[in-house]
């Protein structure tokens, strides 16, 4: 599982943690907060770039104007 795993992205900016993984019909998003407001962001093969067990941290590429909240 990645609860609470570091969430970088491919830019290495830490975004948040993870605080769930919802599973929805055809795709999985991680739910993060920033700022006390939810964001959920895209968790597929295709974006993940690194799972890093020891650090806990996943890196992820997160499209541009994802995050802009």
């Amino acid at each position: 599982t990645i609860i609470n795993y570091i969430i970088i992205d491919q830019n290495d900016h830490t975004i948040g943690k993870v605080k769930e993984v919802l599973k929805i019909p055809n795709n999985e998003l991680i739910q993060t907060y920033i700022d006390d407001k939810e964001v959920l962001i895209p968790y597929s093969k295709a974006n993940i770039i690194e799972i890093d067990k020891t650090k806990k941290t996943i890196k992820l590429e997160i499209a541009d104007g994802l995050l802009d909240i």
